[in-house]
């Protein structure tokens, strides 16, 4: 059971590493399209109170 436990913790200390990473990189993007970034997230609130709408 340990070595299993073990063995399962190594790649997901890699994924988060890797997460973390990616979130960076993220981060980097949307610092650089700021004004655009509110705009997405308005129009895709709006699509979804849409879409619930529909519903």
């Amino acid at each position: 059971m340990a070595g299993s436990n073990a063995v399962a913790l190594v790649p997901l200390s890699r994924l988060s590493t890797t997460r973390s990473f990616m979130m960076r990189a993220v981060w980097k993007s949307l610092a650089r399209y700021g004004a655009v970034v509110p705009l997405i997230l308005n129009l895709r609130t709006l699509a979804l109170a849409f879409a619930l709408l529909n519903l």
